[in-house]
């Protein structure tokens, strides 16, 4: 039943994307966002909001071109997450693995 929830939330956003309205475009794309934790729905809408950033409307353009530059910024961070770089930006502690930011989240 969940799945079918998420699918027909993402179908609801796939009508709202390909709407004529500029408004009902750009509030789909901003409910989309990866950084509020949606990237399912990013991933399953990609190809489509990838064809937005050549829209003739330069408000739907920038932000579908915003949403782009988004995900490939967390998707980045993940990778060196993942791969460990993130040891080595500076700021980071090496023995641990942790960087300034984290540290301050955490406030130690």
């Amino acid at each position: 039943m969940q799945l079918r929830t998420v699918h027909s939330a993402i179908d609801v956003l796939r009508r709202h994307l390909e709407s004529a309205n500029q408004s009902t475009v750009i509030r789909a794309l901003h409910r989309m966002c990866p950084c509020s934790g949606s990237s399912a729905q990013y991933e399953e809408l990609m190809p489509l909001v990838h064809e937005l950033g050549k829209d003739p409307r330069p408000a739907v353009r920038a932000v579908a071109l915003h949403l782009e530059l988004d995900a490939f910024q967390r998707l980045a961070l993940e990778d060196e997450v993942a791969n460990g770089f993130v040891r080595n930006r500076p700021g980071g502690n090496p023995r641990r693995g942790e960087t300034r930011r984290s540290r301050q989240r955490y406030g130690t």
